[in-house]
């Protein structure tokens, strides 16, 4: 049974008032989906519009109506061709920060996005990162589960999204003149945005060379959800390193993000 179910308390929580509200706008939504009848999935998009259950609502609707328009699900094997694409592009998963949250890397400048959209077209590598967003969701929601299983009140804290990390070392201007790479990444901003706006809570940029400043000058406006901290830095490592070791441990970061992961740990998707 949900949490919100079992309180009985007279002085609920702000987040608890606003969940219950949701939760009545939202009741054949979770009859159709049960990964929506989550107390702190919930409480995520709540967090993206400002505790407002009217707005997030909305928000949830469209992006369901989005997701199934675009078939975009967590796959229980990846597809030949997500594999493909995933040699090209560097998104590793398996990292976590020190409270447990999953930690996304992803180094820009050994990817090779411009010659995956060559391969496969614009549309089915802006899927392949719409589908993994779909994966690392699925990852937070079990992380805010585990980590509030003994939780009795609900407040704001109890949730948390994913961190990630963009190494852009390298990062060229064969990828830059791309004009279908640019338009990838203003879509994976936007859709991230509109229709994932739940999974991010931290997003760095590291190693920001000349080049692909002139990209993230055009996505980070794009990236405004209330709560998501965005961290830029160049290519001062000693910096860089000390802001993500603060929050993240060596021993889960690979030596390109600043840790000391071994290599053979690599989990590309």
């Amino acid at each position: 049974m949900p949490i919100i179910e079992q309180l009985q308390c007279l002085d609920p929580t702000p987040e608890e008032i606003a969940l219950r509200e949701l939760r009545d706008k939202l009741e054949d939504v979770i009859c159709d989906d049960n990964k929506f009848d989550d107390d702190f999935y919930l409480l995520q998009w709540l967090k993206a519009q400002k505790m407002n259950p009217g707005k997030a609502e909305t928000m949830i609707r469209n992006s369901i109506a989005w997701r199934k328009t675009n078939g975009i699900i967590v796959p229980e094997c990846a597809d030949d061709y997500q594999c493909e694409i995933g040699e090209s592009v560097k998104f590793l998963l398996n990292s976590k920060d020190k409270n447990g949250a999953p930690v996304v890397c992803i180094h820009l400048g050994k990817s090779d996005l411009r010659k995956a959209i060559e391969i496969f077209g614009r549309e089915r590598v802006s899927k392949y990162f719409y589908t993994q967003f779909a994966r690392v969701e699925a990852m937070m929601i079990e992380h805010n589960k585990r980590n509030n299983a003994n939780t009795k009140r609900i407040t704001s804290d109890c949730s948390t999204g994913i961190t990630a990390i963009l190494n852009s070392s390298g990062y060229s201007m064969r990828q830059a003149q791309s004009l279908e790479s640019l338009r990838v990444y203003l879509d994976i901003a936007r859709c991230g945005v509109g229709y994932f706006p739940a999974v991010l809570s931290r997003i760095c940029f590291v190693n920001i060379n000349r080049i692909f400043s002139m990209i993230l000058k055009l996505i980070k406006p794009l990236l405004t959800i209330p709560g998501l901290k965005q961290e830029v830095y160049g290519h001062d490592e000693e910096v860089w390193r000390k802001a993500l070791l603060e929050r993240i441990d060596a021993r889960d970061l690979y030596p390109d993000f600043g840790g000391i992961k071994p290599i053979d740990q690599v989990a590309e998707q």
